[in-house]
C-alpha cells in the first residue's frame, strides 16, 4: 500500500518571514477560511492527558503536544475491506486485522516550556464525550477548531497546522530576527527516511510511504515575486532546511495547491459550461447532459431526477437538460446533483451565490414547459428565452424560476451570417449574473427581440440593431422587474460580464460590431476603432439602470472584452482578445502585438492605468477566456483554454506559452492555461497548464470564477474521446475526489478547484440584519479575515471579539463598523460598514380579577393600551382572541396560562403572561402519588397532597398502617410525612400504608374524604 500525500498533507513546511508587526503580538500570515472534514479537538480530560489535541485524518490520526506530534497511520486497504465488510454484512468480524504504524515528529531543542497554544476558526458545532462509566471524566460542549498554532516553538518561530478536507497542512512562520536554521524535526518510528533525486522527503512505514514534495518559498517585494531557494536537509532522521538569500522584512508566499479535481460521475454525455463557489468553499458546476447511454448521478432529494428531453437543434445539436453538481470543499463528496429542464434544449450560462449562499443560475431555454416557480414571467415567449433560477442553500429546493424575454432569440449569442461576435467555440453561451447584498439580481446578456421587456427608466427603450446588449435587474425573488435596458448600435452587440464597485455602480463589459455604438462624453474612446468587433465597457446606476458612462476599447482589428473586474480603488480591469496591436504600457509583463489583453481604466472610464498583451501569436488569439479576477492585493488572474479545433473560429493553441512555478509545465496544445500577474501586470507570478494528454480540454460556454482568495473554480468539458478512440480518463484528478475516473464513454463535466495561495489580504466583512426590535441581541457573523478586530456599534460601544454580541438600549439607526487588521497582509487593514435600524418595541400588560374560592367569572383589565398596536390573546384553554377581553368563564377547574401579545406596525412584539388557578370543588385539583422513599437522598423523601389551593381549602391528612394504627396526622398545617411516627418518632417499616384525606372549602361545613394506599420504600 503506497500512501502518497499528494497535497503536502502533513509535512509541507512553508518558511514565512514577516514584515515588522504593527502590534506587540506578531500577526500570522494567513487565516484559513475554507475548512473541511478534519478538525482539531482539544483534550479537555476526555482522553488520557498524553496529547493536547487530536485530528482524524483520511489515513490515520494526528496527535499534537507541545514537543511535536504523532501520526498513527493505518493500512488503507485493510480499513477499506473492513468497512466494505461491515457495509454488506452489517457486522464486524472479530478476526479482521488492521495494521497500524506510529510515527513521532519531535521539535529538536525547542522552547517547549514557553510555547503558547492558540486555536482559531471554530467549527459550527460542539462535541460531547461520554467515555466509560466514570461521569467525572465525561466532557460536553468541547469546541473543535480548524487551525492550531504553537507559538515560539523556537525564538520568534511559530508552527501552524490548518485543515483542508481530511488533510492537515503545516507551516513554519519565521518572524523578524527569527533564525530558521534552528528548525529541526526528528522522525522516529519510520522504517527509513531519505531524500529523492527531486528533493522530496520520503518516509517509509509498514503501511505505506509518506511522500512530501520538495519545499518551495518566495517573497513578494515591491509587487514582484522573488523566489527563495529552499531545500530539505536530512541527517540522522532529522529534517532541517537550507535556505538561499532572502529579505527578512518581507513574508514568503506558498506555492499553488490543487485542492481537488473530479469528473462528474455521469455515464451519459455531460458537457461542462460554468462554475462558481460559496463562502464555505463548495464548488458548483453547471453543464448539460443528453441522458444517452446512462444517467447523470442525481442525488437523493434532487429537484429533478430524470431527463426531460430535448432536440437536435443548434448550437449544440444534441438533446440537453441543464445539470447542476455541488461538491464539498475538498471534492471528496457530491453533496447535490440535479437535472433542470423542460421538453426541449436548456443551457446554463453562469452561476453565482448570494450572501446567504443560495445559488442563482442564468441560462437559456427552448422549452415551452420549463418548471417555473413564483415567476416574474411563467409563459414561454418563443424561440430562445432567458432562464433565471434560484435554489435554497443546500440546493434541495427550487425557490424561484422564471422566463425572461420577447418573441425573438434572447440570451443566446447565436452566430448570424456575418459571424461578427461569435469568435470562439461556444461563445453563444456567454453572459453573466450578479447579486448584491440585498439579494437583487443583475444580468448582462443580449437579445434579438424587438419586444424584449424594458423599464420606463431605460436609457435605450428599443432594440437598435440585429442583436443588442441588454442589462436588467430583478428582485431577489425573481418576481419584480427593477430595471431593464437595451444598449447597442445598428449591428451586433452583446454583454458578457457584470460587476459592482464599492459605491454600488454597475460595470458591464462586452463586444460590439456596431460602428454607431452609443458612447458618452468624457470617456476613453468616443469612436468605434474598426475591424470585425470592438470591446466595450459601460457604467450604470443600480436603481434605474441608466447608462452613465460608455466607451469602446480595442484596435482597428478584432477585439472583445470578455471579462471585467474591479479592484479596491474601484479601478476597472478588462480581459479579452485582440487581433490588433495594443500598445503595451512600459514595464508590464507580456509581448508586443500578441492576442490576449489585460487592461485597467479608472472608475470614470476615461484614463488607461495600464494595458498589456500576452501569448505567442499575432492576429489569432490562443485562448478562449473562461475566468478572470483582480484580488485585494491587486494580483491579476486569468484562465482560458486553447485548442487545435474550430476551423475559422480557432481559438489557438497552448503550445509554447510561458510557464512559471507550474504545477503542470507541459501541454499537448489543447489545455487550460492559468496565469497570475502581480500589481499592474508588472511581472509574472505563476503560469501553468492543466489538462489531459489525449483529448482537447475546453468548456462548452459559460463563465467560471475565481474568488478573492485567489482560488479558481473551473468547469471543464473533459476527456471527450477523439474519433476512433475508446473511453478516456486523461484529465488530472485528485485521488481522493468523488469521481477520480470518467465512467462515461463520452465527455464529462469535470471540475477543478486550485488555490494559488498567492494572495493574503485583510478583509472586513460581516452579516447583519437590516432591522431589529429593541431589546433583542444582535450577533453579527464575521465572514472576513484578519488577526485583530475592532467593532464600533455606533452607540459608543466598542468590542474586540471576532464574533461579538450587542444589545441596543434605544431605538434609532446605527452605523456598525468593523475594522480588521493584519500587519502581514498586503493591505494591512480594512473597514466594512453597515447600518441597522433598531425599532421601537411595544409594552404589553394586563391584570385579572377573580375569586379563587368562587371562580365563576374572570375579568380582564388592559393596563397598557396603545392605539397604534394590535393585540392577540391566548386564554390558555385553546381560546384565541384578537381584541381585549373584558370577562371570560372557564368551563372547568385547572391552571391556565393567559398570554397577551402586543404588536406595533413595525413588527415588534411584546408578551405578558399571568397564571390563573381555578378550583370550584373541594379537592378538585389535588394530586396524589402512590410511592415515596424516605432514605435521606433528598429525592422523594416525604409525602403530602400536592396542588392544594391553600387560599380556599383546608386539608387534613391521616395515615394508618395495615393494623389500623394512626402513624401520622397533619391537622390543618399541610405538613409532609417523612416516614416516621408523627414525624418525630421512630421510622416505620417499609410497606403499604393507608391515607384518609379530608378536604373542606373555606366558609363551608361539608367535608370531602379521599382514600388511597401509599407504598413506602427504603
Amino acid at each position: 500500500m503506497f500512501i502518497n500525500i499528494y497535497r503536502k498533507l502533513i509535512w509541507l513546511f512553508i518558511l514565512v518571514f514577516s514584515a515588522q508587526s504593527l502590534f506587540s503580538q506578531i500577526a500570522e500570515r494567513r487565516e484559513v477560511t475554507r475548512p473541511g472534514f478534519t478538525q482539531f479537538i482539544p483534550n479537555k480530560g476526555q482522553w488520557q492527558k498524553q496529547f493536547n489535541n487530536k485530528a482524524s485524518l483520511g489515513y490515520g490520526t494526528l496527535f499534537n503536544n507541545l514537543t511535536g506530534y504523532k501520526i498513527l497511520l493505518w493500512n488503507n486497504l485493510q480499513m477499506h475491506e473492513l468497512m466494505e465488510e461491515f457495509h454488506f454484512n452489517h457486522e464486524l468480524v472479530n478476526d479482521h486485522i488492521i495494521d497500524y504504524h506510529a510515527l513521532h515528529f519531535s521539535f529538536v531543542n525547542s522552547l517547549h516550556q514557553k510555547i503558547q497554544e492558540e486555536y482559531k476558526i471554530p467549527s459550527s458545532w460542539e462535541c460531547s464525550f461520554y467515555i466509560g462509566n466514570d461521569s467525572s471524566k465525561w466532557r460536553t460542549h468541547i469546541q473543535p477548531y480548524y487551525q492550531y498554532t504553537r507559538k515560539n516553538v523556537y525564538s520568534r518561530i511559530h508552527f501552524q497546522q490548518s485543515t483542508l478536507g481530511d488533510h492537515v497542512k503545516s507551516e513554519w512562520r519565521v518572524l523578524p530576527q527569527g533564525r530558521p536554521q534552528e528548525i529541526a524535526i526528528k522522525i522516529t518510528g519510520a522504517h527509513s527516511t531519505y531524500l529523492s533525486e527531486s528533493g522530496h522527503l520520503v518516509i517509509e512505514t509498514s503501511v505505506g510511504n509518506l511522500v512530501e514534495e520538495a519545499p518551495k518559498a518566495w517573497q513578494i517585494i515591491d509587487q514582484k515575486k522573488s523566489i527563495v531557494d529552499v531545500k530539505y536537509v536530512l541527517r540522522n532522521n532529522t529534517v532541517s532546511y537550507e535556505l538561499g538569500s532572502y529579505n527578512p522584512n518581507y513574508p514568503l508566499i506558498i506555492d499553488p495547491v490543487l485542492v481537488f479535481s473530479t469528473y462528474s460521475g455521469s455515464v451519459s454525455d455531460n458537457f461542462g459550461f460554468t462554475a462558481t463557489y460559496d463562502s464555505k468553499g463548495h464548488l458548483y458546476a453547471g453543464g448539460i447532459s443528453n441522458d444517452a447511454g446512462g444517467k447523470y448521478p442525481v442525488t437523493s432529494g434532487a429537484y429533478q431526477d430524470t431527463f426531460s428531453g430535448g432536440d437536435n437543434s443548434a448550437p449544440v445539436n444534441l438533446p440537453s437538460d441543464i445539470t447542476i453538481s455541488k461538491y464539498s470543499p475538498d471534492g471528496t463528496n457530491l453533496l447535490y446533483a440535479t437535472y433542470l429542464g423542460g421538453n426541449l434544449n436548456d443551457y446554463p450560462h453562469s452561476l453565482v451565490v448570494n450572501s446567504k449562499d443560495e445559488l442563482y443560475l442564468l441560462g437559456t431555454t427552448k422549452s415551452n414547459n420549463f418548471p417555473t416557480v413564483n415567476a416574474f414571467d411563467a409563459t414561454y415567449n418563443g424561440n430562445t428565452d432567458i432562464l433565471l433560477a434560484h435554489f435554497n442553500e443546500d440546493c434541495s429546493q427550487l425557490l424561484q424560476c422564471t422566463y425572461f424575454g420577447g418573441s425573438g432569440p434572447d440570451g443566446l449569442n447565436a452566430n448570424l451570417s456575418s459571424g461578427t461576435l461569435t469568435f470562439n467555440y461556444a461563445d453563444e453561451f456567454r453572459g453573466d449574473i450578479l447579486t448584491d447584498e440585498l439579494g437583487n439580481v443583475y444580468i448582462a446578456t443580449c437579445s434579438r427581440s424587438s419586444n424584449f421587456p424594458t423599464s420606463d427608466s431605460a436609457s435605450q427603450l428599443t432594440k437598435d440593431g440585429n442583436r443588442d446588449a441588454v442589462v436588467f435587474s430583478l428582485d431577489s425573488n425573481l418576481s419584480k422587474l427593477r430595471f431593464s435596458t437595451f444598449w447597442g448600435g445598428s449591428n451586433d452587440d452583446a454583454a458578457y460580464s457584470i460587476k459592482m464597485n464599492s459605491t454600488g455602480e454597475l460595470y458591464v463589459g462586452g463586444g460590439t460590431a456596431s460602428t454607431d455604438f452609443p458612447i458618452t462624453d468624457s470617456v476613453y474612446s468616443k469612436n468605434y476603432f474598426g475591424g470585425r468587433a470592438d470591446g466595450f465597457v459601460i457604467q450604470l446606476d443600480t436603481v434605474y439602470g441608466r447608462i452613465k458612462k460608455s466607451t469602446t476599447y480595442g484596435t482597428s482589428s478584432y477585439d472583445q472584452v470578455y471579462f471585467i473586474d474591479i479592484d479596491l480603488q474601484d479601478r476597472v480591469y478588462l480581459a479579452g482578445q485582440t487581433e490588433g496591436n495594443i500598445s503595451r504600457t512600459s514595464g508590464t509583463y507580456g509581448k508586443d502585438n500578441t492576442t490576449q489583453f489585460i487592461a485597467s481604466m479608472d472608475s470614470a472610464l476615461k484614463n488607461i492605468v495600464f494595458q498589456t498583451t500576452f501569448g505567442n501569436r499575432t492576429s489569432n488569439p490562443e485562448l478562449s477566456p473562461t475566468a478572470f479576477l483582480v484580488d485585494n492585493c491587486y494580483n491579476i488572474y486569468f484562465s482560458g483554454w486553447g485548442s487545435t479545433l474550430g476551423g475559422g473560429t480557432n481559438p489557438g493553441t497552448t503550445q509554447g506559452l510561458e510557464t512559471k512555478n507550474a504545477n503542470w509545465p507541459n501541454t499537448d496544445g489543447e489545455d487550460f492555461y492559468l496565469i497570475v500577474l502581480n500589481r499592474e501586470a508588472k511581472g509574472l507570478v505563476y503560469a501553468s497548464f492543466i489538462g489531459g494528454n489525449q483529448s482537447g480540454d475546453h468548456v462548452d460556454g459559460g463563465t467560471s470564477r475565481f474568488d478573492k482568495n485567489g482560488i479558481v473554480y473551473q468547469s471543464v468539458c473533459a476527456s471527450c474521446p477523439p474519433p476512433g478512440t475508446s473511453q478516456l480518463s486523461d484529465f488530472p484528478t485528485t485521488s481522493s475526489s468523488i469521481f477520480p475516473s470518467n465512467p462515461s464513454i463520452r465527455c464529462s463535466n469535470a471540475s477543478f478547484k486550485l488555490d494559488f495561495e498567492i494572495t493574503y489580504f485583510t478583509e472586513a466583512r460581516f452579516n447583519l440584519p437590516n432591522k431589529l426590535c429593541i431589546g433583542n441581541t444582535i450577533s453579527p457573523i464575521n465572514t472576513g479575515q484578519g488577526t485583530s478586530f475592532l467593532w464600533d456599534f455606533g452607540d459608543g460601544t466598542l468590542d474586540t471579539n471576532r464574533n461579538p454580541t450587542h444589545t441596543y438600549q434605544s431605538p434609532g439607526i446605527y452605523t456598525v463598523q468593523l475594522f480588521a487588521v493584519d500587519s502581514l497582509a498586503c493591505n494591512i487593514a480594512d473597514t466594512f460598514i453597515r447600518q441597522i435600524e433598531i425599532l421601537e418595541r411595544p409594552e404589553s400588560g394586563f391584570e385579572v380579577e377573580y375569586n379563587p374560592c368562587e371562580p365563576d367569572l374572570v375579568t380582564f383589565k388592559n393596563i397598557k393600551p396603545d392605539l397604534n398596536t394590535t393585540q392577540s390573546w391566548d386564554l390558555g384553554d385553546g381560546t384565541l382572541l384578537f381584541s381585549p377581553p373584558t370577562e371570560y368563564r372557564y368551563s372547568k377547574d385547572g391552571s391556565y396560562q393567559v398570554q397577551q401579545i402586543t404588536e406595533l406596525p413595525n413588527g415588534c412584539k411584546d408578551t405578558s403572561q399571568i397564571e390563573i388557578i381555578l378550583s370550584s370543588t373541594a379537592g378538585g385539583s389535588i394530586t396524589l402519588y402512590n410511592t415515596f422513599t424516605p432514605n435521606n437522598d433528598n429525592f422523594n423523601t416525604c409525602w403530602q397532597p400536592e396542588n392544594v389551593n391553600v387560599s380556599c381549602e383546608e386539608v387534613i391528612t391521616k395515615i394508618y398502617n395495615r393494623y389500623g394504627t394512626l402513624v401520622f396526622n397533619s391537622e390543618k398545617d399541610g405538613t409532609c410525612w417523612n416516614g416516621r411516627i408523627k414525624n418525630n418518632g421512630p421510622e416505620v417499616a417499609q410497606g403499604s400504608y393507608y391515607y384518609v384525606i379530608q378536604v373542606k372549602r373555606v366558609l363551608e361545613e361539608e367535608k370531602k374524604e379521599i382514600y388511597g394506599v401509599i407504598q413506602l420504600f427504603r
